[in-house]
């Protein structure tokens, strides 16, 4: 386990490893400026790489091990650079960074490939780079999810076809912060995030070709119900009642994108009862035997109407 941190005291950048067996800490950059926003990768040689924001001279900053010892240095201090770092090292062990440039308001990239460090900024358009997350896919391709937040929009950016693309694919409300970003064994890119409107975690998937799959509900179902993001089914058996309410099923493929609504109201159920003898034979002036009722427990019931149902396939 290896973990990067900031040691609120001093501002100092920290890592921590079990890798002897017990726990070590060790003070990294003791420059004596406040150290944030660390972001940590192991490389195949099992070195460590670490990006950070020096918040004091307001520079992203870079701190590795891999010369057998603790290196630090300035990547970017062109401005208010550094914020929201994520790294990650692809299979030739080279660095990739994306961060938040604050002077500018953009999205922006530092790597180490051509064996000397190159910035570039790579989404400009109004105020981006917010929440950064890398990944790097099986072909060495790069790819960054964040936020916009001029449009409140979850936004990706990748250079896999040879030049940066970047392309907003959650415009629907307050989206996009607290960005993580993952790559499978197919390349396929997974993408998790805060949807501030509905105060929810959101989930998306992009496969190979960048093209959006899955399904996806607004608002949030009742309590106890969920949505399969894979196949669109609703199951779950609910635990609280709710009055009727129409949900927005979203569905997205190659082919674009579409929607369907359904109702559900989450009704209360309807007690059932029974008394075992239900016959009694009384004295006047004697007290009955007490008969408590047996009471048969039912789960809610769940009416779902759909409407407005379009004809729509999804991978």
């Amino acid at each position: 386990m290896h973990i990067s941190y900031r040691d609120a005291t001093n501002g100092d950048l920290k890592y921590a490893t079990d890798k002897s067996g017990s726990w070590v800490t060790t003070s990294i950059d003791t420059s004596g400026n406040d150290v944030r926003h660390t972001s940590i990768a192991i490389d195949s040689n099992d070195d460590v790489h670490i990006s950070y924001l020096d918040d004091t001279n307001e520079d992203l900053k870079y701190a590795t091990d891999k010369s057998g010892s603790w290196v630090t240095s300035s990547i970017d201090t062109s401005g208010n650079v550094g914020y929201d770092t994520s790294i990650a090292i692809d299979s030739n062990d080279d660095v990739h960074i994306s961060y938040y440039d604050a002077t500018n308001g953009d999205l922006k990239y530092a790597t180490d490939k051509s064996g000397s460090w190159v910035t570039t900024s790579i989404d400009t358009s109004g105020n981006v780079g917010y929440y950064t997350s890398i990944a790097i896919d099986s072909n060495d391709a790069v790819h960054i999810s964040y936020r916009d937040d001029t449009n409140e929009d979850l936004k990706y950016a990748t250079d896999k076809s040879g030049s940066w693309v970047t392309t907003s694919i959650d415009t629907s409300g307050f989206v996009g912060s607290h960005t993580s970003i993952a790559i499978d064994s197919n390349d396929a890119v997974h993408i998790s995030y805060r949807d501030a409107t509905d105060n929810a975690i959101k989930y998306i998937v992009l496969d190979s070709s960048s093209n959006v799959l899955g399904y996806s509900v607004s608002p949030a179902l009742p309590a106890g119900l969920s949505l399969d993001l894979g196949t669109g089914e609703i199951s779950g058996t609910p635990t609280a009642t709710s009055s009727s309410a129409t949900y927005t099923i979203t569905a997205r493929n190659s082919g674009g994108t579409g929607t369907t609504t359904v109702t559900i109201v989450v009704n209360d159920a309807v007690p059932v009862i029974a008394y075992s003898p239900n016959a009694f034979t009384l004295t006047k002036g004697t007290a009955m035997t007490t008969v408590t009722p047996n009471h048969k427990r039912w789960n809610d019931r769940v009416l779902v109407n759909f409407t407005n149902v379009t004809n729509w396939s999804c991978l």
